[in-house]
């Protein structure tokens, strides 16, 4: 499908969802993504929206350029947590005794909407909306932690954006989103989706201030050396499948965080760098019994690798020869 040009910039452009000039997908998207929210748009001239996305998920990426505001009221509800980064314009936000405005640079808001939440937009703005379903967010929190969450998480709701773990939030918000906007057909790649929906989620408990962050921030114990060869055999076994940290949880009854210091202790590597080798041992194998017309890029994305660049540097560092040299030789 040809997209429109637009005279302002766009981002995730290969996933359209519409181009309005009228409100009305406008109102319907808005119900559907702030929970049958009452909405109110007071000027609907020069109207239009328009607005992309990408499901991930347990995470979903929005872009929207509006030409005009809009007045929401949301009621309370623990399914999402949302993340709303403005590049032009003004959001202003009231929730609860919070009151603040988001605004390009400065400051971000962070919904977790478990009281009515107002959104005010007088004018035109442009954003990036992450949503994150809540119970993706408190399943990998306790995996990291080895306990389930006591209480629903809670983030502060104006997000700092000058402030170090922000901008590490947004430096990986950005390149996720310059990911799918340059590459539409990773979004076909179903071991590079966990991969962004892990690191997003993970980003979010890692970067942003929240009711367990002292938590993920004390030193986890170890788990015993043989927890490490049982993860590692998982590994092993489903290095072609999405693999996700909680997963090596599940599998060895302990914390996240306890898996990774003992590979750590015993191996010198995490167990992301034994699944990349697992994965680019897998890749040597498809290249060398490759059939006519396969390419390399086919290859890296069906074994985790979004960047082309970056698979053939680890490969060559790993086996002494590009890709390329593989393929051509065969077996």
């Amino acid at each position: 499908m040809v997209q429109p040009k637009h005279s302002f910039p766009v981002r995730l452009g290969a996933f359209p969802v519409f181009d309005a000039r009228s409100p009305d997908p406008v109102v319907d998207a808005i119900k559907t993504n702030f929970h049958q929210a009452d909405v109110d748009i007071p000027s609907t001239r020069y109207f239009r929206v328009c607005y992309n996305f990408v499901d991930l998920g347990g995470v979903s990426l929005h872009w929207a350029h509006f030409t005009s505001g809009f007045h929401i009221m949301s009621e309370p509800t623990l399914a999402d947590l949302v993340l709303i980064r403005l590049f032009r314009g003004e959001l202003c936000v009231a929730s609860g005794k919070d009151r603040f405005s988001a605004s390009p640079g400065r400051r971000a808001a962070l919904l977790d909407f478990n009281q009515r939440t107002f959104l005010y937009q007088e004018q035109g703005y442009d954003n990036i909306t992450t949503r994150f379903v809540r119970a993706k967010v408190e399943d990998v929190l306790a995996r990291l932690i080895g306990a389930p969450c006591a209480t629903p998480i809670s983030f502060s709701p104006a997000v700092d954006l000058e402030a170090p773990g922000s901008r590490r939030m947004a430096g990986v918000l950005d390149r996720v989103v310059d990911m799918f906007s340059d590459d539409p057909g990773i979004l076909g790649a179903p071991l590079i989706v966990a991969q962004c929906e892990e690191l997003l989620v993970t980003a979010l408990l890692a970067c942003l201030p929240h009711n367990y962050s002292h938590i993920l921030r004390q030193e986890a114990a170890p788990a015993p050396s043989r927890v490490v060869r049982l993860a590692e055999a998982y590994i092993e076994a489903n290095a072609d499948k999405p693999l996700r940290l909680a997963d090596l949880s599940s599998v060895t009854g302990m914390s996240a965080r306890s898996v990774q210091a003992a590979f750590q202790k015993t191996r010198g590597y995490s167990p992301s760098m034994f699944l990349r080798e697992r994965r680019l041992a897998k890749a040597r194998q498809i290249l060398r019994n490759a059939p006519p017309g396969a390419t390399i890029s086919s290859v890296a994305l069906a074994c985790g690798f979004a960047s082309h660049s970056a698979f053939s540097r680890l490969y060559r560092e790993r086996f002494g020869e590009f890709p390329s040299q593989t393929l051509r030789n065969g077996g």
